[in-house]
């Protein structure tokens, strides 16, 4: 719903609306290949590193996952991806079905 994930205000961030146990998904693919560090970092509100992934690719094709478990017990938290790159200024995502995505799951 649009309280735990806004397209307007924080897009990038998904927010839990109860207290407990979430599982958290993040996959990402480039559009384009370079060979560079390619690091998706998942981070809590208070700037914890949940899951962090470096990858060096080389291909457009090579996606990315990572999974974090986070208990929240009061709420108003909330779960970001940071996307980072020793290599290129800018970088595109692909955004095709079942390329780049980011879920939470309560257990």
């Amino acid at each position: 719903n649009s309280s735990m994930h806004s397209t307007g205000t924080t897009p990038e961030r998904l927010i839990p609306q109860t207290t407990g146990v979430y599982q958290f998904n993040v996959q990402v693919q480039r559009s384009s290949g370079t060979a560079d560090l390619f690091q998706p970092t998942m981070l809590d509100s208070s700037g914890n590193i949940l899951a962090m992934v470096s990858a060096i690719q080389t291909t457009a094709l090579m996606a990315i996952h990572s999974a974090a478990f986070k208990r929240f017990a009061a709420i108003g938290g909330y779960v970001v991806v940071d996307l980072r790159s020793d290599g290129a200024s800018t970088h595109s995502l692909s955004s095709g079905f079942d390329r780049t995505w980011f879920s939470m799951v309560k257990l």
